[in-house]
């Protein structure tokens, strides 16, 4: 078959299709562009409401958190307090536990008047003031205090003598008619 055509129709019928093709090129790439624009659109209204629902989340947990805030300053405060008291009560002294030491250490048929323990005075000769039954009681405390060599040291009496009590004193004590002043030093190793 032979061609007839003249060369401008042949070049105009080419132009038409190279068009046509162009034009599909075209439609196809504005509707791919359309449609990343639609995904993107999507993913932007996706992200904007994850994005307001993270803040309202965030602003609630800070409401919360506020209404906390004062417990939670509280239990940091008692917090504080019980380590203080801790360390109170790992560098206190115990007296009571050395007044039963004491008490144990003290004879039958004697009482003690006065007894003195502070850090002022342990570790240091104290005088202790007591009454007994009789001269051999008042013997039986020197006796005892010096077998108890883990609380006292350097025991010695001061005076031993019948009490010096009025007519109503001697009615409530008349059993203990001696006294007894004795000089003792209470270990410090004995607090522990």
């Amino acid at each position: 078959m032979i061609n007839l055509l003249p060369y401008d129709k042949k070049n105009e019928i080419r132009a038409g299709r190279a068009n046509v093709i162009i034009v599909n090129y075209l439609v196809l790439t504005a509707c791919g562009v359309a449609l990343l624009a639609g995904i993107m659109g999507a993913a932007y209204l996706m992200l904007t409401q994850t994005h307001s629902n993270a803040t309202q989340r965030v602003e609630q947990s800070e409401q919360a958190a506020s209404e906390f805030a004062k417990t939670r300053q509280a239990a940091d405060e008692f917090r504080k307090n019980l380590a203080t008291a801790k360390q109170m009560m790992d560098n206190s002294v115990v007296y009571s536990e050395l007044v039963l030491k004491v008490a144990k250490a003290i004879p039958a048929g004697v009482y003690l008047d006065s007894l003195d323990l502070s850090p002022e005075t342990v570790g240091k000769p104290t005088n202790l003031t007591a009454h007994a039954r009789s001269l051999d009681r008042a013997i039986a405390l020197k006796t005892s205090l010096e077998e108890h060599t883990e609380l006292f040291s350097d025991v010695h009496f001061q005076t031993v003598a019948p009490s010096n009590t009025s007519e109503s004193e001697a009615n409530s004590s008349s059993g203990y008619p001696v006294q007894i002043n004795i000089v003792v030093t209470i270990k410090k190793e004995a607090l522990q």
